[in-house]
């Protein structure tokens, strides 16, 4: 390379990186920050202090629309006036003595009003885990720490667990210590409650009850529960949370590592009676070592009372094989009324047994699953009946349930979604199912289970559905009572009875079957531009059995590939017996249909309506490859061309 060449490269970069908003390594973590900030999505936490908090672990002070708080050794400001983020070296902690240990604090000669600092927290002094900032003070208000003289140290700053004498080793039982944190909370004023360590074993029940304003910030900490859990009583709840406020957990959650059968604890967090809850970053497990045992195990369980619940980029994972539980129980137990919870961005892992998410029991309205993923494993000995429930047999409804833009690989043996919520909504999706192998009954993919209600909407999924049984003698059903289904794409691998049963509006949707008794069942609408593939033997493309027609019939505009060739089996595009029509007409118009090779028996139009007089459909400009005009009309007037 010569010498003009390489001067001349040397001033092409310098002006590209003139160009460019460039800056140096050593502000990339200013960068950062600005980055988080602006990600900032306020339909995803309760308020933009609370992003903040969970964005940084850190505490948070705001002054005229200034919030401050620490980020990697630096203590940052963002002006939310001008959108500006500045940067300071943080402040030097003011103390009158230092000590290696707190061990050594408690032998020393200090007075009331002193300012002490350790290297080390509480508990270990010998481990060099992190520090502590105290006050000297003469009364103890319940969480102090006891000094040789009689005095007692109060934390200053942060607050820790290790600094008010947690163990968090994984050994040693921290449960006295949060049953006295929270009893003597009020007494004080801290608002954070940190959690240095990542194990905290518990061997009692933990009760919130009515504590209000405290944020735990955890550093992936879990309590845990083990095999030494104290179980004399029956607790059904091991976090309970009651009668609480404005409480914000941040990487913070609950370990269940036990294998013998407990008496209570079936679920790691129970809420009853609480509102403004916002969990980020938690997770929540049930290991693998808890199986084949007569119990039941849930994660979290929002149980009655509950209001403004939000549960964002968490993990649940019940990978016990045990005879009943799941991962997220939404209800209301007792009808007192419970509202407004999302559930975002999250992971949910489980092995098989009752439902991942289930809303039922009581008055609940307004919940909203979007973007998450799950994950449902058959390497068990039961196997989940469904997957998800929106709205249960009670005649209070839940209403207001949308399951938006979530990622599903689940198996099931009875079905996917059950609802009997009102205004139920599944948009954008990915679906995928595999019927169980231990399958013993009817499946149905998605169905409205009450007798008044339809799902809303089911619009732009991918819904791929498969079977792992080897054969089966029981129906399978894809959409049962489904008010709108609208531009998904469809594909379903095994033998089906029906694909649509008793739905309403059909239209724009691409769609493959394998083998079916009939495509749709009871159409009650409209069946407009569809593309169907069906790559083995059908029934009939559209079924009206034991129906009576409300409104007209639009059967209109679609693209059907028929890629089987009949031999001895036979179809038929439209069949309506053993039913009444009510004087509405049933249009069968612009439809293209292509086939391989039909039977001779099969027929493009059966009518045999019960009605006392003849009725009308229309069969106007449909393009039918293969199929001979090979009609059965009884009672039915055929408009097939027009006056």
């Amino acid at each position: 390379m010569n010498k003009e060449f390489f001067l001349l490269m040397l001033f092409v970069i310098f002006i590209n990186l003139s160009s460019c908003n460039f800056r140096p390594y050593k502000d990339r973590d200013l960068i950062d920050v600005e980055d988080i900030i602006n990600r900032y999505n306020e339909e995803e936490t309760m308020s933009f202090n609370n992003y903040l908090i969970s964005s940084f672990s850190s505490e948070i002070k705001e002054e005229n629309g200034i919030y401050y708080f620490s980020y990697k050794g630096y203590t940052y400001s963002y002006d939310s006036n001008n959108k500006k983020v500045t940067r300071e070296e943080n402040e030097e902690e003011s103390y009158d003595y230092l000590f290696n240990s707190f061990t050594e604090a408690k032998s020393a000669s200090l007075k009331v009003g002193d300012v002490i600092k350790t290297s080390c927290f509480y508990r270990f002094s010998s481990h060099g885990k992190g520090k502590g900032l105290y006050t000297i003070v003469e009364d103890n208000k319940g969480l102090d720490l006891p000094l040789d003289n009689g005095l007692f140290a109060r934390i200053t700053g942060r607050v820790s667990i290790e600094n008010l004498g947690g163990y968090g080793n994984n050994f040693y039982n921290d449960s006295p210590l949060f049953d006295k944190i929270f009893q003597y909370k009020d007494n004080y004023d801290f608002k954070y409650l940190y959690f240095e360590s990542n194990f905290y074993v518990c061997l009692s029940q933990i009760n919130l009850y009515e504590v209000n304003d405290l944020c735990f910030i955890g550093n992936n900490s879990r309590l845990v529960v083990n095999d030494e859990y104290i179980d004399t009583k029956y607790n059904e709840f091991f976090l309970n949370i009651s009668n609480c406020h404005n409480l914000l957990f941040v990487n913070f959650g609950v370990d269940y590592d036990f294998t013998k059968q407990m008496n209570g604890i079936k679920t790691q967090v129970g809420i009853h009676n609480s509102k403004n809850l916002e969990f980020v970053k938690c997770e929540y497990n049930i290991l693998n070592n808890y199986r084949d045992i007569q119990n039941e195990v849930t994660n979290f369980d929002c149980y009655q009372g509950w209001e403004n619940i939000i549960i964002n980029k968490c993990k649940f994972n019940n990978l016990s094989d045990v005879e009943a539980g799941g991962s997220l129980w939404i209800r209301d137990f007792r009808n007192v009324g419970s509202k407004n919870i999302k559930v975002l961005n999250s992971s949910f892992h489980k092995m098989a047994h009752d439902e991942i998410i289930a809303v039922f029991q009581g008055k609940v309205e307004d919940v909203l699953i979007r973007n998450n993923k799950f994950l449902v494993e058959e390497n068990g000995l039961s196997s989940s009946v469904m997957n998800f429930t929106f709205g249960s047999g009670s005649s209070i409804i839940a209403k207001n349930i949308s399951f938006i833009g979530n990622e599903v690989n689940t198996i099931a043996s009875g079905g996917l979604i059950w609802s009997n919520g009102d205004n139920v909504i599944i948009k954008d999706n990915i679906i995928n199912v595999s019927i169980s192998k231990y399958s013993k009954g009817n499946f149905r993919l998605f169905e409205s289970t009450g007798s008044e209600r339809m799902i809303s909407l089911i619009e732009n999924n991918n819904i791929n559905l498969k079977s792992n049984l080897e054969n089966s003698e029981y129906q399978t059903h894809v959409f049962n009572k489904v008010d709108k289904i609208s531009n998904n794409k469809i594909s379903i691998d095994c033998k089906i009875t029906d694909l649509f049963l008793n739905c309403n509006n059909i239209n724009d949707n691409e769609i493959t079957i394998n083998e079916a008794e009939y495509v749709a069942y009871n159409v009650k609408m409209i069946f407009t531009n569809n593309e169907i593939n069906i790559n083995n033997h059908f029934g009939a493309l559209f079924r009206y059995y034991g129906f009576e027609m409300n409104n007209d019939v639009d059967l209109t505009n679609n693209v059907i590939n028929y890629n089987y060739e009949e031999n001895e089996d036979d179809s038929c595009l439209i069949m309506l017996n053993d039913s009444k029509m009510n004087n509405y007409i049933i249009s069968f118009n612009e439809n293209k249909i292509f086939t391989k090779k039909i039977n001779k028996k099969s027929r493009i139009l059966f009518f045999y309506p019960l009605d006392n007089n003849k009725q009308t459909m229309h069969y106007l400009n449909n393009e039918i490859d293969g199929y001979q005009e090979n009609h059965y009309l009884v009672n039915i007037n055929v408009i097939s061309s027009l006056d």
